[in-house]
This record gives structure tokens, C-alpha cells and sequence, in this order.
């Protein structure tokens, strides 16, 4: 076992692990903290409850933490992102390591970087390659860090023989200030020893040897995912066609479920989105029936798809669903669409109140940022029908115990 004691090891153990060159201490084996992580295409890993738009990409040997949200446009290249992260709209990271509770506004580029746990880069702002953001920093908005840059707002150890500079300025809402390497310390930076002056930005890929694998993977990736969307759509459109059952089409897209080595989440949350783009552009008097309608008639091929332990997740893609802006008017139904998921048997009362639970830390933590969001949040808008469920789950305890009291 390597020992981890400069930023380039760190980074090299880092990839092993996701690489699995060192099972079983691999992310899904969940052995050493109470995790929940799941391999999925192309090396990405997923714990439960993370978000991702639908329009955003995860591609080329990611880790993604419990909790994390990624809203439209965005692309998390190579890249491992800790829990309870905000990734705003149109945000670019590559080959960097977010730590817990990290806020990233929109339209930021994150490029080969360590930021540290409830670090803030605000909206418009750039890091470059080689920085390391330590704990509680905020940068921007629109400030461009330089490659190399070291920020912290802690005090350096005494005798240590660095220097730190008086908190400078990092855009309107920063604070932090530089921590300067001395020369003798240079080699514990990743790649530091293809560097010849402070000021040079140097070549990740080429030290890290990721350039042609990591296009490789993302262009398949891509190309391979969008793919198998398109083959299942296929396969529902002419099995609705020609009037097959739902055991025919969950046994053709199971297939190539196979043949694309794709997981039981994508397929639910493809057949999700066909059914409800089907009649996106009803009008809104007749759509709350159309929906019912729809999930009625095919929630049983939905289920095939969404086992237990992905049901949080699929609860994740229904959101993102319905939060995207060319489907703002699923917004408001989004309560009604989960109570008829629950009633169809899509979903069951655990990994809904796992949801609800994970949400209402979301608002505490909103709350507390002083968020104020126009719309009212999903977890808000469903509180009828989470009280309802509680209050049926309740009664059902109730009358079990009553039948076991009987009994005796």
C-alpha cells in the first residue's frame, strides 16, 4: 500500500481506486464507512440520493457522493465529487476533487484542482490547473484564479517555513488568502516535477497520461448512452404499435440493457421520460389525467426496472424530470405523479421518506445559506402527501399489532 503524503500520490492512489487496481477497497464495496456507492458505466460511481439533470454529463472515471446535485448543462469529467455538493448550471470540472459540502455557482471551470470541504466558488469564476482551495474558502464571483495557486483561511504552523499573505482580494464575495510554497516543497504538487518556474501551467495529461483515454471514453460514453436511449424508444414505439404486453418489452429492452452493459436505472428513467414526453404537449386541464393514465397502464414495465435499492434513485430522476424549464407544468404535478408511482407499486415508503429525509436537510441547509428560491421546493410541494403516507404507515403498524395481540 502506498503511503499518501503529496498531493501527486494522493492522486495516483485516487485513480487506482477507481481504476479498481487495489480490490476490494474499491468505492462499491462500501467496507470501511457506512456508504452506498454503485458502479456504473465507463467507472462512474453513485452513492444513493445524488441528482443529476438530465441535460448534464458524468463521464470518464467519476465518483459522485450522497447528496450532491447537478443542475442543467454541466459536465463532471474525471472527477470526484464529494457529498452534499451543489453544482450549479453550465459548470465545467475536469480531472478535480471536490470535497464534502462544496458550493460551485453557475458557469464555473474547475481544471485539475483540490477544493476542500465547504469551499464556495461563486458564479462566472474560473480555477485553473493545479490549485488547491483548503476549507471554508470563497472565491468570486468572476475571479480567475491562477494555475498553481494555493488558498487557505487558516494560519500556517509555526517554523514551518512557508508564507502566507494577508487575506486578498478573491471577488466580491471572497475570503482567503495565499498560501506560497517554498522551492523545496514544490515536488509534493501533483506532477510538480514537470515544472520549471512557479508560473508554469503544466500538462495534467500528459503526467497523468489521461488525454487520450479520458476523450476515448467520454466520446464513447456519450455515443453509447444516447445509443440505448434511442433503441428503447424504438422498442416502445413499435411495441405499443403492434400491441405487445409489458413482459415483451421489458424482455427486448432487457436485452440490450445487456448488450449496452447498461444498468436497471437508466432503462426506468428512459421509459419514464418517453411516456411523459408522449404527452408533454397535452393541454394542462387533461394532462393530471394523462398521466394517471399512463402510469396505470405501464407502471408495471417501469417496475421491472426500479428495484428497491434504486428507488431513491429513480425518485432523483422523476425530479429532474419535472425540473427541467421545457417541462415546468410536471412541476406542480410532481406530488401527484409520486403518489401514483407509490400506488402502482413503483415506489414504497422507505426510500420516499429516504428522499423526503434527504430533502428536508436540504432545505435546513438552504435556510441557513439564506437561499431563497422563488419556487417552492419538490419537498415542499409533496408534504401532503409524505403526512398522508406517514399517517397510512402508521395505521397499518397499528393493525398489525392489533392482529399479533389477537393472536395471542
Amino acid at each position: 500500500m502506498q503511503l499518501v503524503k503529496c498531493l501527486r500520490t494522493y492522486d495516483a492512489v485516487s485513480k487506482d481506486v477507481i481504476h479498481r487496481w487495489l480490490y476490494p477497497l474499491v468505492p462499491d464495496h462500501n467496507l470501511l464507512m457506512p456508504t452506498t456507492y454503485k458502479l456504473h458505466r465507463n467507472m462512474i460511481y453513485k452513492e444513493n440520493g445524488v441528482r443529476v439533470d438530465r441535460t448534464a454529463e458524468v463521464v470518464g472515471e467519476s465518483v459522485l457522493g450522497t447528496g450532491t446535485e447537478i443542475l442543467q448543462g454541466s459536465k463532471i469529467n474525471a472527477s470526484v465529487i464529494g457529498r452534499n455538493c451543489k453544482i450549479g448550471k453550465n459548470v465545467v470540472i475536469e480531472g478535480s476533487y471536490l470535497w464534502d459540502g462544496v458550493f460551485v455557482g453557475d458557469n464555473v471551470k474547475i481544471i485539475r484542482s483540490i477544493i476542500g470541504n465547504n469551499a464556495k466558488i461563486f458564479e462566472g469564476s474560473k480555477i485553473d490547473k493545479g490549485c488547491v482551495v483548503s476549507f471554508d474558502v470563497a472565491i468570486g464571483p468572476k475571479y480567475n484564479l491562477p494555475s498553481l495557486s494555493r488558498i487557505t483561511t487558516q494560519n500556517p504552523p509555526e517554523n514551518d517555513g512557508e508564507k502566507l499573505t494577508d487575506k486578498i482580494n478573491l471577488g466580491p464575495n471572497g475570503n482567503g488568502r495565499i498560501w506560497i510554497r517554498t522551492e523545496e516543497k514544490t515536488n509534493s504538487i501533483i506532477g510538480a516535477e514537470f515544472i520549471e518556474k512557479e508560473d508554469t501551467v503544466f500538462d495534467w495529461e500528459k503526467v497523468l497520461g489521461w488525454e487520450k483515454d479520458s476523450k476515448k471514453n467520454i466520446d464513447n460514453g456519450d455515443k453509447d448512452a444516447k445509443e440505448f436511449e434511442n433503441i428503447v424508444c424504438d422498442i416502445l414505439e413499435s411495441s405499443i404499435q403492434q400491441g405487445d404486453s409489458g413482459d415483451n418489452m421489458a424482455l427486448e429492452i432487457n436485452s440490450q440493457k445487456f448488450a449496452f452493459d447498461a444498468n436497471f436505472i437508466d432503462c426506468a428513467e428512459i421509459i419514464f421520460t418517453y411516456f411523459m414526453e408522449k404527452i408533454r404537449n397535452e393541454p394542462e386541464k387533461t394532462l393530471l389525467s394523462s398521466i394517471q393514465k399512463s402510469l396505470k397502464l405501464y407502471g408495471k414495465l417501469i417496475k421491472k426496472f426500479v428495484p428497491k435499492e434504486d428507488q431513491i434513485d429513480f425518485v432523483y430522476c422523476v425530479e429532474g424530470f419535472c425540473d427541467k424549464n421545457e417541462n415546468k407544468k410536471f412541476r406542480s404535478l410532481f406530488p401527484i405523479i409520486l403518489h401514483t408511482l407509490f400506488n402502482e407499486g413503483v415506489l414504497s415508503e422507505g426510500p420516499i421518506f429516504e428522499w423526503a429525509s434527504q430533502q428536508e436537510h436540504g432545505e435546513e441547509a438552504d435556510n441557513n445559506n439564506n437561499n431563497n428560491k422563488a419556487e417552492p421546493s419538490f419537498y415542499k410541494m409533496s408534504e401532503k402527501f409524505l403526512s398522508w403516507l406517514r399517517e397510512a404507515d402508521e395505521e397499518e403498524d397499528d393493525d398489525d399489532e392489533e392482529d399479533e395481540d389477537d393472536e395471542e
